[in-house]
């Protein structure tokens, strides 16, 4: 599925204002007509068509009752059937992860689960190593500030009936420890998953049976469950993929990770899941919870506080003055995002099934429908800081694998670079060159009023809710420094051309047998590191298999894992006989060979930078 579209929710919903709360919110007269219109300029037929979405459906509910709901399209083009708010369902991705939260927070409110004690506690059949002083506990899981490691692989089951049981997944599959918990933000599946896990133990039921009993049937939620059950096939809004101006059907999958992201819903049923934590925030009905006081809503982790964070299961979203809070979710051509107003008891929610950059719609629904209070003045520039130094870098985002060849996403993952200009910052990234002025020791604001703020100790630049860690000056992608891979690929691919010709001319000429063995050997390196090259930029190119490589390590990729060791034990080779026939080499391969020697290491030591030199799997 695609991975990087954590980071892009987050960046693309996350647009700052610094102001205080108001105490008092406008009342909103919305008409249906006006909501309708305004979800034709995105999700008409001729809008469908012109962004090749198969189906989509809105809602808006507003003061305890559903103001707006409509579905657009065919949940399957191959049958004449369109979709309805009450029978269509859609995979709703991460949002789901707010229903793990309400789950763990009910059995808080029970007393037999705690946010701050270390899950060590409640886990039996294995436990989380000691990698830290500072144990894991729920706080961390459910603010993605558990320090865990992003994993890919063994994460999506190609055939959903043969999903994994929650308890053999996280016992078998549990991440590395790579930060120290309550450091930073870093969004990943498994740390909801665990805490979904810890849901089963605590209330003795499966997850699934205790989201059905104690959440989606309190709440009249029919048309949603967290499993894909042959009874949901015909209501499910399939996947598709636009490709070569045809759809193609993606085959239905299960997720290991499920209660991260696997639930299917129906849009009417979304509306009564936004109406019921709404009822709550508002204290209208208490179906969810029965305490008055309701932490799953308040701010549980910044890094600012300009910059919005985390509640539990919600990430924040400041505008206008107001704290918003809300959940993206992306499955493999499925988007969907989800907004609650807690000051103006709101909430907006949008699912489509297409390609389509649906990142705007949410900003444009609270510029038309959400009226700002007055701007207050920015706040003025603090006087220039001393150096702007420690702020420069190359910066990507935390949200990737450390431990197995899938680290080579970060070769392609989008990064942005902080560079000095006069006394502000310039910040280069995502298509956009912004200049940021000092409002603080560590905090920029643009002319927009966006903010970013940095941690210079930690090398942590935090962008619209997203932690970006500075990156080591030897690091190479396709993004910084790319002009090293393309030489490399220069290199193998000249030698791979240029070398047979060169053996099929000393064959005519009887050439010694040193040269032959020397042409051999640069032609097999070459090979081996182009076989390598070739295999990945395959798989990162190729929207489908990317997908299936989370759930399985296909026999190209493992044979092209083998091609560095034995491009390694080749290169060694010719470096020795170089040596050993060095007086006799003419002048230009005395040159070449130390040469192709050097670029042939170097390469592999960028390789095993991503862990691409042996089998990490």
């Amino acid at each position: 599925m695609k991975r990087n579209t954590a980071i892009m929710l987050l960046a693309a919903f996350a647009f700052l204002v610094f102001s205080p709360a108001v105490a008092f919110a406008e009342a909103l007269d919305w008409k249906e007509q006006e909501l309708d219109d305004f979800a034709m300029q995105y999700f008409s037929e001729e809008k469908l068509e012109e962004h090749h979405l198969t189906a989509a459906a809105m809602a808006v509910v507003h003061n305890g009752k559903t103001v707006y709901s409509k579905a657009f399209g065919k949940p399957n083009i191959d049958q004449d059937t369109a979709a309805t708010t009450d029978e269509t369902m859609f995979r709703i991705g991460s949002i789901s992860k707010t229903v793990v939260a309400t789950a763990v927070m009910q059995l808080v409110e029970q007393g037999k689960l705690d946010m701050n004690t270390d899950i060590n506690d409640y886990l039996t059949t294995f436990q989380i190593p000691e990698t830290f002083s500072e144990p894991i506990t729920l706080h961390h899981l459910l603010t993605h500030t558990s320090g865990l490691e992003e994993v890919y692989l063994n994460t999506v089951s190609l055939h959903y009936e043969n999903r994994l049981p929650l308890e053999d997944y996280v016992k078998e599959y549990l991440p590395k420890r790579i930060r120290e918990p309550g450091k930073a933000i870093a969004y990943i599946n498994f740390g909801p998953t665990l805490a979904a896990y810890l849901v089963q133990l605590a209330s003795g039921m499966p997850y699934e049976q205790y989201v059905k009993v104690h959440i989606l049937d309190r709440l009249g939620m029919s048309h949603t469950d967290v499993d894909i059950r042959p009874e949901w096939l015909d209501r499910l809004a399939l996947e598709y993929v636009y490709k070569n101006d045809a759809y193609k059907e993606i085959k239905i999958y299960s997720e290991n990770t499920f209660p991260s992201g696997e639930i299917i819903a129906s849009t009417d049923d979304v509306a009564k899941y936004m109406l019921g934590h709404l009822n709550e925030m508002s204290g209208r009905a208490d179906v969810l919870f029965q305490s008055e006081t309701k932490p799953i809503y308040d701010p549980q982790f910044r890094h600012h506080p300009a910059i919005p964070g985390y509640a539990y299961g919600f990430h924040e979203r400041f505008h206008g003055g107001e704290r918003y809070l809300e959940h993206g979710g992306t499955m493999a051509a499925t988007n969907s995002y989800m907004l609650l107003s807690p000051d103006r008891s709101f909430g907006l929610y949008y699912v489509f099934v297409g390609e389509m950059n649906g990142r705007h719609i949410a900003n444009d629904f609270l510029a038309a429908f959400v009226p700002e209070p007055e701007a207050e003045a920015s706040p003025p520039p603090t006087a220039a800081l001393p150096t702007l130094e420690p702020f420069e870098g190359v910066y990507a985002p935390n949200i990737y694998p450390v431990n197995d060849f899938t680290h080579f996403t970060l070769l392609t993952s989008e990064e942005l670079t902080v560079e000095a200009d006069g006394e502000r910052l310039k910040l280069i990234g995502y298509g956009e060159e912004i200049a940021y002025d000092p409002v603080g020791d560590a905090l920029f604001r643009s002319e927009e009023g966006d903010y970013i703020y940095f941690e210079p100790a930690d090398g942590q630049l935090v962008y619209a809710g997203v932690v970006f860690e500075r990156l080591p000056w030897y690091h190479i992608s396709l993004n910084h420094n790319p002009i090293i891979l393309l030489a490399a690929a220069a290199v193998f691919l000249v030698t791979a051309i240029a070398v047979p010709i060169q053996m099929g001319i000393q064959a005519l000429r009887k050439a010694v047998r040193a040269s032959r063995a020397r042409g051999l050997l640069l032609l097999s390196i070459s090979l081996c590191h182009l076989f390598l090259m070739g295999s990945f930029v395959y798989y990162v190119s190729t929207v489908d298999t990317m997908f299936y490589l989370n759930s399985e390590v296909p026999l190209l990729l493992k044979l092209a894992m083998a091609a560095p060791l034995l491009a390694l034990l080749l290169t060694f080779v010719l470096a020795y006989h170089t040596v050993r026939n060095w007086r006799a080499m003419k002048l230009f391969n005395k040159l070449y060979m130390p040469f192709f020697v050097a670029a042939s290491l170097i390469f592999l030591l960028i390789m095993q930078y991503y862990n691409l030199v042996g089998f990490y799997y």
